[in-house]
This record gives C-alpha cells, sequence and structure tokens, in this order.
C-alpha cells in the first residue's frame, strides 16, 4: 500500500481568453500545465515560484475550487477530478484550505464563535450542544483563549485572524491542509509563530501539507520537498535539504540568490534574471525558461524538457545542467 495521500498526476488548468461581440475564444492562459507531485502522509511538499507561476491555482484546481481542464489527483487512491457532488463533500472534510488573506477570509459579520461552528454544522461533525465545547477546544489548540469566541475578526490583530483561519480548517478534522501562502501578509515575527503553530499541529494531529509559498527562507523551515514552479510547470523537484544545498535548474539557483544571508560579514552574489516571466497566453516555445537563462543552448528554445532524475527523488527539467541522463530534449514543441 503506498504511504502517498496526495498524487497528482499531469494537471492542467486553462483558462479561455475570449473577444468579441459572440465571445470567442482566441486563446487560453496556460496558468497550470501538466504538473506531477506527490506527497507521502504526515510530509509537507511546498510549491515555490514567481507571481503568476501557477501556485494556487494549482493548488485550488487539486481541490477543486476550480475545476481543472485536465489530469487525476488521487486523495487516498480517489480521484477527486471524478468525483461527484455527494462524494466531493464527504472529501470536503478531509481537505482544507488555509487563505493567504487573514483580513478578506473571515466574515467580519459574524462572531469567531459562529465561524467556526458554521464548518461543524455544515459537516454535521458533531451536535448543536458539542459545538461551544469544540470551539473552545479549537480555540485553545491554536493558541487563542475562550472569551475570543464571542468576539468579531476586526477585535484581532493580522496574526490572531489567521489562528482563527487555521482552527477553521482544522474544525472538521482534516487529513490534509492546503496552506496558500498563509504567512505572507504577516510581520516577520509573527510569521515565525504562525509557522512553529503549524508544525506542532502537524506533529499532534498527523496533517499532510502543501504550502505556497514564494519566500524560501519560510519553505525551508517547513519543508520536506520543494517543487519549484515556472510558467505553469514544474521545473525541479526534490528533497528540502538537496535544493537548498544543491540546486540544478537555473531558476532554482536564481531564487535561492535572492535569499537574503543574515550575516553582514556574508556576501551573496545575486543573480539577475532579464526580462519579466511571459505571458501564460503566448509562452515561449521550447523550455518556457529559455528567453531569461544564463545558460540557454538553441535547442532550448525548440524542444521541450521533461524531468530528469539527477539523484534519487530530484529531479530537474534542464538537458544543460543534467546531462547524460538520456534523452532530456523530448519533444519538438512547434509540433
Amino acid at each position: 500500500m503506498s504511504n502517498d495521500l496526495l498524487v497528482v498526476h499531469k494537471l492542467v488548468k486553462h483558462f479561455p481568453v475570449r473577444k468579441g461581440v459572440f465571445s470567442r475564444v482566441i486563446g487560453h492562459v496556460r496558468a497550470v500545465d501538466g504538473i506531477s507531485f506527490s506527497i507521502p502522509r504526515g510530509k509537507t511538499l511546498s510549491l515555490v515560484g514567481e507571481s503568476g507561476s501557477g501556485k494556487t491555482t494549482a493548488a485550488r484546481s487539486l481541490l477543486r475550487l476550480m475545476e481543472p481542464t485536465s489530469g487525476s489527483v488521487l486523495f487516498d487512491g480517489m480521484d477527486v477530478t471524478q468525483c461527484h457532488r455527494k462524494e466531493l463533500r464527504a472529501l470536503r472534510k478531509r481537505m482544507q484550505i488555509i487563505f493567504q488573506d487573514p483580513y478578506g477570509s473571515l466574515n467580519p459579520r459574524m462572531t469567531v464563535y459562529s465561524v467556526l461552528a458554521e464548518a461543524l454544522r455544515n459537516h454535521k461533525v458533531a451536535t448543536r450542544s458539542e459545538h461551544r465545547d469544540r470551539v473552545f477546544e479549537l480555540l485553545s489548540m491554536v493558541g487563542l483563549p475562550p472569551e475570543a469566541a464571542d468576539r468579531y475578526p476586526h477585535e484581532f490583530s493580522g496574526g490572531q485572524r489567521q489562528r482563527i483561519g487555521i482552527a477553521r480548517a482544522l474544525s472538521v478534522s482534516p487529513d490534509l491542509i492546503v496552506a496558500d501562502e498563509p504567512v505572507s501578509a504577516l510581520d516577520v515575527s509573527i510569521q515565525a509563530q504562525i509557522l512553529n503553530l503549524l508544525e506542532d499541529l502537524q506533529t499532534k494531529l498527523s496533517l499532510t501539507y502543501l504550502f505556497i509559498g514564494h519566500d524560501l527562507s519560510v519553505v525551508r523551515h517547513i519543508s520536506d520537498t520543494v517543487a519549484v514552479m515556472y510558467l505553469g510547470k514544474i521545473v525541479e523537484i526534490g528533497p528540502c535539504e538537496e535544493i537548498f544545498a544543491k540546486p540544478v535548474h537555473p531558476y532554482t539557483i536564481a531564487l535561492l540568490a535572492a535569499v537574503p544571508v543574515p550575516d553582514p560579514d556574508r556576501r551573496r552574489t545575486r543573480i539577475l534574471l532579464p526580462g519579466d516571466i511571459p505571458s501564460p497566453i503566448n509562452p515561449p516555445s521550447g523550455c518556457a525558461f529559455h528567453p531569461r537563462c544564463p545558460d540557454a543552448q538553441p535547442e532550448c528554445a525548440q524542444y521541450t524538457t521533461p524531468l530528469v532524475e539527477v539523484t534519487p527523488g530530484h529531479t530537474v527539467a534542464c538537458p544543460v545542467h543534467a546531462p547524460g541522463k538520456g534523452t532530456c530534449f523530448a519533444e519538438d514543441s512547434s509540433q
């Protein structure tokens, strides 16, 4: 029996671009373009990359908050993309999300008690008489006092609101939590507290995390595996410490070079990538990164590059930096 709780295979999410009176489709935004990964039970995989690389769209698609265009998402052996409404509703209790914005993700007209009890009521995980005890238990788990239950979201700080968001995700006892940049809107000191809370909860409740982030210092703190996304594709994936110690793809190397070093006596050479991330409506031919890559070869513009294993569990989509591993230029992108 596989130990993987979540297996994503060739997940695609394209948005049609329409124009004219008759809304004719003239193209597609290739937000997520065939990504694959798996997460073992009780572990954390982080999706990282620049804004616009498709991280959040991938997360929402695998939860079916957005309908994926194609691909499969196996959650504990069940294909989420093929589930009917009743089956999907049952899965919702086991798959929850923590949103990025702690200010916009809570209803300002509802008390904390109402926010947390709503999930209990909708999924019928506790009787009405048990709601208050369960709400107090959830608040205690995330480090908030019982009296917080009768207050409104505007009475809390950003960090406290995110704790409420975490409590809401935990209310139905999920197995998988998708954390969509849960600390990016918080002060640095509060970020550490929330990350430590997430790690403690993972240990106590045997949770599995899909963590979305762009702050690599945060990602390194919480991850077991890191997947680097660029323009809707995964360009490198592997164990966290190996990705940080021995990055292979030029894009990963550039991302890591931008991480500040907390030592005034150490200086890191910055790598400035030319231009901006291309439009997902009209991505470059061949390897999508080649227009910005300092090591690009002529063939990079002509052929797509599949993920190739460089060490056990560490795969890279770059033929220049993963030589000797077979045919890296796999497919003519012009066909």
